[in-house]
């Protein structure tokens, strides 16, 4: 786990800090602080805090009700903005109950070092040396795979009184979570003109043997990015760490984080919440590993030297200020990750930003059951995207009206039936947001194919033809941006809306054979200029009390012009409020 992915968050609330009454002042009873008791909580279960003083604070706070009052979210609108004030105000109330917030180094009684490289692995107890020792090869395969033969930047390390190195210092120590690490950051690096800063990584003395692969390379590639970039969008830690490490062990844990993003197709490509694995959610992060990985397949032909590539161009010069509650820099973050995407992809594979988001879209819903064995490596490990709506072919027209956020998608999964002629969809959405859109149609043991619609402002139409066995159909929209997205700004919860409607153009039934004496010229002109009569041609549009849905009505046709369905065309809305899931 990226301590900093959400430490960092700290610097973008305003503190709240209780002011002392008068010393004269009478005493008035508290209840229990109950709700400071949980975000305390939360600081020990991240490895802010130590335990001992997690339950110190803990027990002051409920029963005797100190500490301030914080307000933890109810609701997911203001969500962010609610959770760093209260985890600010705890912060500086721990701060004068003599509480370090964990930037002093865990206390060891020795370590083990690398022959070769600069590395150490210290342990708080005697007892831990075992796994010291089982660590540092672990780190030393990490380095050699990921900055001697890949080129990541090698870290820098200390400790807070002494200067910067070049090298990595863990520590094997409690850090209150229970099992798993984190990487801290330190200092800024004064000998370079980035915004980089040194680190260190402490992973949880509690953790199985079999997880200490999955979470030393993990946490060491954490340690490259703040050697990189230190104030990146918060967004951007742990999906790419997680396609990083997952490409060197085997990260087990990652397809059922992907499984939960799958979930979520509507949310921000760059949605974060707070991780104290109460909610699934703080798992979507982890699981936004299928975008680096999906940049890293189809872009950089399967070579995670991409994902290097892209971290590097997301770096800014800067010096940086740290404390315990997260590092800032003297200049802005710019690029952010989505500016250095696009640069990389612009300059050397002809793609942007826009664009390869576009086309994710797309390779996530070819997963699962859906993989056709052309996409993502291994695509039937991933679970299929979550669909937002369901028709069946025999029951057109279908339509609906549906929200999501900026770079979020939304699926429609029609069932073809046995269908065969057109189809005919249209998006009708909102004008404020650039949309796309694609059909892809999937047949057994063939590559799933893709046909994707044009847009006119905000309306995009496509005719699509259905024929032969067919089985699935899917309708991608997917919603970019009004200009004005920034991943630093955190800004989730911006929901807009469009409408689909999918009519259908059965093919004609066929007429008669022609009788044989026909001969070869039945179906030619004939010398009044017209045609020889092959059957029986389309009937006249039926009346209006099939109710005007096209269904067939026994004795009657079902007009099969497209002009016989009204198109949907309902005013799209900007909604500023949070999403509900249909």
């Amino acid at each position: 786990m990226n301590k900093v992915a959400w430490i960092l968050l700290g610097a973008l609330g305003t503190a709240v800090v209780a002011h002392p009454r008068a010393a004269d002042a009478a005493p008035t009873p508290r209840g229990p602080n109950t709700q400071l008791a949980r975000v305390i909580d939360g600081l020990a279960k991240r490895g802010q805090i130590s335990a001992q003083d997690a339950a110190r604070l803990r027990r002051d706070a409920l029963e005797n009700g100190a500490g301030p009052r914080v307000h933890l979210p109810t609701s997911q609108d203001g969500h962010l903005l609610c959770l760093t004030q209260a985890m600010n105000a705890a912060k500086s109330w721990a701060q004068t109950q003599d509480v370090h917030l964990m930037s002093d180094p865990p206390v060891n009684v020795g370590y083990v070092e690398s022959k070769t490289l600069p590395l150490r692995v210290y342990y708080q107890e005697e007892s831990d040396k075992f796994m010291a020792e089982s660590v540092l090869p672990l780190a030393e395969t990490a380095w050699t795979k990921q900055v001697t033969e890949t080129g990541y930047p090698a870290p820098f390390t200390g400790e807070d009184n002494l200067p910067v190195i070049p090298g990595l210092w863990i520590y094997i120590a409690d850090s209150g979570m229970g099992g798993g690490g984190y990487t801290e950051w330190l200092k800024d690096v004064p000998s370079t003109p980035v915004s980089d800063c040194s680190s260190r990584v402490v992973i949880d003395r509690q953790n199985p043997y079999e997880y200490l692969e999955i979470v030393t390379a993990h946490e060491f590639n954490h340690t490259t990015q703040m050697a990189t970039d230190c104030v990146e969008a918060i967004s951007a830690w742990e999906n790419f760490t997680s396609a990083v490490d997952s490409y060197f062990v085997d990260d087990w844990q990652l397809p059922y984080m992907i499984g939960i993003f799958q979930r979520y197709p509507e949310y921000p490509i760059d949605f974060w919440s707070y991780g104290d694995g109460s909610d699934e959610l703080a798992y979507y992060q982890y699981g936004a590993a299928l975008f680096p990985i999906f940049l890293r397949e189809r872009f950089g032909g399967g070579d995670i030297k991409l994902l290097r590539d892209l971290w590097y161009s997301f770096a800014q010069a800067g010096t940086l200020t740290c404390s315990p509650m997260g590092c800032t820099s003297d200049q802005p973050n710019t690029p952010n990750w989505f500016e250095g995407t696009d640069a990389v992809l612009k300059k050397n594979h002809g793609s942007t930003w826009d664009d390869a988001f576009d086309e994710f879209t797309v390779w996530r819903a070819i997963t699962g059951s859906h993989d056709d064995g052309k996409h993502f490596k291994g695509g039937t490990q991933y679970d299929d995207v979550m669909t937002a709506a369901t028709h069946s072919l025999a029951q057109l027209p279908a339509k609906g009206d549906l929200e999501l956020q900026e770079y979020g998608s939304r699926y429609v999964s029609l069932t073809p039936g046995s269908f065969q002629g057109k189809l005919h969809f249209k998006i009708t959405a909102d004008p404020e947001a650039t949309w796309s859109s694609s059909v892809l149609l999937g047949r057994h043991a063939q590559p799933v194919e893709r046909v994707q619609m044009t847009f006119d402002k905000a309306t995009g139409e496509l005719t699509v033809p259905v024929q032969g066995s067919m089985e699935w159909i899917t309708l991608v929209i997917a919603q970019h941006s009004d200009g004005t997205h920034n991943p630093d700004d955190m800004e989730y919860y911006t929901s807009r809306s469009f409408s689909y409607l999918v009519e259908g153009i059965p093919d004609p039934e066929p007429g008669p054979e022609p009788l044989p004496e026909a001969g070869p010229d039945a179906n030619k002109p004939g010398k009044d200029g017209g045609k020889v009569d092959s059957g029986p041609v389309a009937a006249e549009a039926a009346p209006s009390d099939d109710g005007g849905c096209g269904c067939e009505v026994p004795g009657k046709r079902a007009d099969t012009r497209l002009g016989a369905f009204a198109l949907l065309g309902l005013a799209a809305l900007l909604r500023r409020r949070p999403v509900r899931r249909p």
